[in-house]
């Protein structure tokens, strides 16, 4: 899209994964339990922050729903996952289609899944602040580093 950088952000260190490995990435590790909470609460953040900047969010795909348990479907409907499940879901499991999720009209939107904890985020080129100042304020404190990497064996497949 004209006027539309595309970044890739994620939290680091990342479990031991090929397509990063492929990618030219190094920093592994095991997560634990304090890392996927601040992982958490990191997708939370880029999510408030990109609606805060950019305008209410809009899925761009089917919503996963949350199916009610079998003794409960006759008196209850399914219902659509809320937003931070929509893009945390398909970057946990790889069978699932990738998320697509804008923000207003300005081109803003985040890409996700494949199985990778990781976001291509589209960055309008008429944002309100650079995309290092975004990530910056994201990062509440923790470093911040830029990783030059071979994209291809990460891009999320569909939703291009």
């Amino acid at each position: 899209m004209p006027g539309v950088q595309v970044h890739a952000l994620w939290p680091s260190p990342v479990n031991p994964d090929v397509c990063f490995a492929e990618a030219g990435f190094t920093d592994f590790g095991d997560a634990d339990r304090e890392w996927d909470v601040q992982a958490d609460a990191l997708l939370r953040r880029v999510l408030d922050s990109m609606a805060t900047h950019f305008g209410a969010a809009q899925l761009r795909h089917s919503p996963l729903m949350k199916t009610p348990p079998w003794h409960r479907r006759l008196f209850a409907r399914p219902a659509a996952l809320p937003l931070h499940e929509q893009l945390a879901l398909p970057m946990q499991w790889d069978s699932l289609p990738p998320a697509d999720i804008r923000f207003g009209s300005s081109g803003a939107r985040i890409r996700a899944g494949a199985g990778h904890l990781l976001m291509w985020i589209d960055w309008p080129s008429q944002a309100p602040l650079r995309f290092e100042a975004f990530v910056h304020g994201l990062a509440a404190g923790a470093p911040v580093m830029q990783t030059d990497l071979k994209w291809g064996a990460l891009w999320p497949h569909g939703g291009h």
